[in-house]
């Protein structure tokens, strides 16, 4: 059982859009946190991320965004992506449509999609684990780190059992749970571990199987300021 604890002095960045998944501005709370002068509006940020506003949010593009401004960051999957090239299979399993349905070009950029995943790959910033435990999140946020895990909203409000895709930011923990700066629940949100690991998975949109994600931005690159 985990006794000691940590909290961050983190920042704030507010997105109650329900249709959300709230990824941009856990990424720009991470930025503001190790850069806080850095002056970067969300508009510009985007493009540094490879992502545009209404299309699906990934986690290699946190890693791609934070790493413009020189500040390490590291996806960690219990599987790791493929890229989607023209295969309408593998589309299919990442959103849900194949290239045959007409939205599919509004619903992600597969060029860039496919993009963030060879810069990480070649990077060594996207690394298969076999789990993200507590043990192994209070470890990174007691070395100072933040980080931005792929959730089930629903099961952190209670609003339904169906799964929401959502990016939440821990800031924290004691020795009942983990602080969160949650840009849709808000600031300095309370979750007990039982509650948290509940809603900690990514399902498959075809098929059974389940993913346990998570950024983990460590700061500024060696040599960046």
């Amino acid at each position: 059982m985990q006794t000691s604890s940590r909290r961050l002095d983190v920042p704030f960045v507010k997105d109650v859009r329900k249709a959300s998944c709230q990824g941009p501005a856990c990424a720009m709370i991470a930025l503001l946190f190790f850069k806080p002068e850095s002056g970067v509006e969300m508009k510009t940020f985007f493009r540094e991320m490879g992502y545009r506003k209404g299309q699906w949010f990934f986690e290699t593009y946190i890693v791609r965004g934070l790493g413009k401004h020189g500040i390490r960051a590291e996806y960690l999957t219990t599987k790791l992506p493929e890229k989607i090239r023209r295969d309408s299979a593998k589309l299919r399993r990442v959103i849900g449509i194949g290239f045959e349905d007409p939205s599919a070009k509004d619903e992600l950029d597969v060029k860039s999609y496919d993009s963030a995943i060879e810069e990480g790959e070649k990077s060594g910033k996207i690394r298969k684990v076999s789990g993200l435990g507590r043990e192994a999140i209070c470890g990174f946020l007691k070395k100072g780190a933040l980080v931005i895990a792929t959730v089930n909203r629903n099961e952190l409000t209670g609003e339904s059992s169906e799964y929401k895709g959502h990016f939440t930011l821990i800031t924290g923990f004691d020795s009942k749970g983990y602080f969160l700066n949650d840009p849709y629940l808000g600031a300095g949100i309370k979750v007990s571990f039982k509650r948290f690991e509940r809603a900690f998975f990514y399902p498959e949109r075809e098929g059974k199987g389940i993913t346990t994600d998570a950024v983990i931005v460590h700061g500024l690159e060696k040599g960046k300021n």
